[in-house]
């Protein structure tokens, strides 16, 4: 966006879709609705000054040409691995078609999001993201279309650019908003939220200073509330921890005393770095939606009976029975296999049980 700001020479043009290629091998969708973006820019800024279709079309080619060599070169070795086809299937129709398979990827998220969330987080960060992000936009173009000829030494290039970048950032996650993805492509937005009230006069400014200081009292007091709650500590073998949730702490506890760097471990909860267990399957655990494939549960089994792997940690499915999207019937070969492999030892209040194998020394089981 920056590139394009000081004018759509061929080479900011060009070096602009590389930048757009970069994003794209990070974030596919983002790269993708980014670039339709600046397409639209062009479109629009070609419109506007009435140039040479030829000229459209030599900067569109760019655009696009040099966003699609840089990912080419960023991704060729992954697409030399797996395949054309395979890579398609988990690069483009995999985003597509599962991953909003996920409670979490939905058009209900935003609720959890509030749900989840405590205190004044939830009464105005929340709002203030989810209400000004999207509008801010909307209400610029409308803006734009009205004053555009009775101002014309305002910056309109400058601030459409601005707009369709924000835009095309806010369209990549609107799928599965969340206060980090939506903060994410809140910054375009805040520019022109601050370009707004600065044409407000007096009143703009004020309101300007006020969500400035809001802003900072929010900035001092987070890290101040998170220094001064009770944490639970402890020991682990990648260092000295602090756990916030003590049914959490529980469980980190129990895992610590029953296990050992290096050993193979399988199951739900981010356990392996802080415990340095191995992880010896592609996904840590399978889920009753359709984000975890066939292939992903069969090649875990074949994992953990490979390496013989003494310890699962599995949140039972009945606890997301009736959710969004559930459906366990690719799970049955996975519960079977711990149903005739490994014994249940206990029930974490966390909601997480731990399965043994068979063949292995029970550990201690007492609450």
């Amino acid at each position: 966006m920056l590139i394009l700001f000081e004018g759509s020479q061929d080479w900011r043009v060009a070096l602009a879709g590389a930048l757009c290629g970069v994003v794209a091998s990070f974030t596919q969708s983002k790269g993708a609705t980014v670039t339709a973006g600046f397409l639209v820019y062009l479109l629009w800024q070609s419109l506007h000054e009435k140039q040479k279709i030829s000229l459209l079309w030599r900067r569109a080619i760019l655009l696009c040409g040099a966003g699609l060599i840089v990912f080419l070169a960023i991704n060729g070795p992954y697409i030399a691995a797996l395949g054309i086809k395979e890579w398609i299937q988990w690069v483009i129709i995999f985003p597509l078609r599962y991953y909003p398979t996920l409670p979490a990827q939905t058009w209900r998220s935003p609720l959890d999001d509030f749900r989840y969330q405590t205190g004044f987080i939830r009464w105005i960060c929340i709002p203030f993201l989810y209400l000004t992000v999207p509008l801010v936009y909307l209400v610029f173009l409308r803006v734009m279309h009205r004053r555009r000829r009775s101002e014309p030494d305002e910056p309109w290039n400058q601030l459409l650019l601005l707009a369709i970048t924000g835009l095309a950032l806010f369209l990549a996650v609107a799928p599965c908003l969340s206060v980090m993805r939506v903060s994410c492509a809140s910054l375009p937005g805040m520019v022109l939220l601050g370009w707004f009230l600065n044409r407000w006069g007096r009143k703009g400014r004020i309101a300007a200073g006020a969500l400035a200081a809001l802003s900072l009292a929010i900035a001092v007091y987070l890290p101040l509330r998170n220094q001064t709650m009770h944490w639970h500590y402890l020991d682990l073998p990648a260092g000295r921890t602090a756990i916030l949730d003590p049914n959490r702490y529980e469980l980190y506890r129990w895992m610590a005393e029953n296990t050992h760097p290096g050993q193979m471990y399988f199951g739900m909860g981010p356990l392996a770095l802080p415990l340095w267990l191995q992880t010896p399957a592609p996904i840590s655990a399978p889920i009753p939606y359709e984000y975890d494939r066939p292939e992903h549960i069969a090649a875990s089994i074949a994992a953990i009976e490979k390496n013989r792997v003494p310890l699962l940690l599995l949140k039972p499915y009945r606890y997301l029975a009736g959710t969004w999207g559930y459906t366990d019937d690719h799970l049955r070969p996975f519960q079977a296999y711990v149903d005739q492999h490994y014994r249940y030892i206990k029930t974490f209040p966390a909601g997480f049980e731990v399965w043994q194998r068979r063949d292995t020394p029970q550990p201690d089981s007492k609450p």
